[in-house]
């Protein structure tokens, strides 16, 4: 186990995730699964890795596994099935150190749950809203949640952020008003990301403007460098 180091003498600066793993029990029933959750098919599936010099870099004695991978918009998913050694299903829960959850953002919590619910996913409870007195920041409240389990327990949740003024697309500055903390302020800048990559895909793209030249015996046109 890695030992705890200083912040204020260690910053390595890892700044942009790459994938996560899950493992899995049974890689076929998962990838289904993941398919129905994300509407996608995986970008490879049943791929293999094996051999003691990969074994030795997770600390196994040995290693052979098969695996899919599903790509989000910002993140990977790989679905791991270890065939050897074969390791003991992890009771996985919210409040056990160590564990780990998935988050989805969606515009909708309850709209999202009740297709779910619909379609056979199973909730640990019924979504919720955070109330005033039950969450800080104050800006968090009226962000929806909800959580599910996939078929080994892997904690996965829904979000709809609520954080900020509507239509602000910038928060306030920290310093105009001392009560915000700065968790609050980077709260409100990640929703006003979200809300703004939204905004980027509802945009059409603007095709180039063509301009026609003439040219006796024949017609041809030039296409601009630039894109207005």
């Amino acid at each position: 186990m890695t030992s705890t180091p200083q912040p204020s003498t260690v910053s390595i600066g890892l700044r942009t995730a790459a994938h996560v793993g899950i493992s899995v029990r049974d890689l076929d029933r998962s990838v289904a699964f993941y398919q129905a959750l994300l509407g996608a098919d995986p970008v490879v599936r049943d791929e293999t890795m094996q051999g003691p010099g990969f074994a030795q870099s997770q600390g196994l004695p040995t290693t052979k596994l098969r695996y899919a991978t599903f790509n989000l918009d910002n993140l990977g998913i790989d679905l791991i099935q270890f065939l050897d050694p074969a390791g003991e299903p992890a009771v996985g829960a919210a409040n056990r150190p160590g564990t780990m959850h998935l988050c989805f953002t969606v515009a909708d919590v309850h709209a999202v749950h009740a297709r779910m619910r619909e379609a056979g996913f199973a909730f640990l409870g019924e979504p919720y809203t955070f109330a005033a007195g039950e969450v800080y920041p104050v800006e968090a409240l009226g962000t929806e949640v909800a959580y599910f389990n996939d078929p080994d327990g892997t904690n996965l949740e829904l979000i709809a952020p609520r954080v900020g003024s509507p239509g602000r697309s910038e928060p306030r500055r920290h310093g105009r008003n001392p009560a915000r903390r700065p968790r609050a302020v980077a709260l409100a800048r990640r929703a006003a990301a979200i809300r703004g990559a939204v905004g980027r895909q509802r945009t059409p793209v603007r095709r180039p403007r063509q301009s026609a030249r003439i040219v006796p015996g024949s017609v041809s046109s030039t296409r601009s460098s630039s894109v207005a």
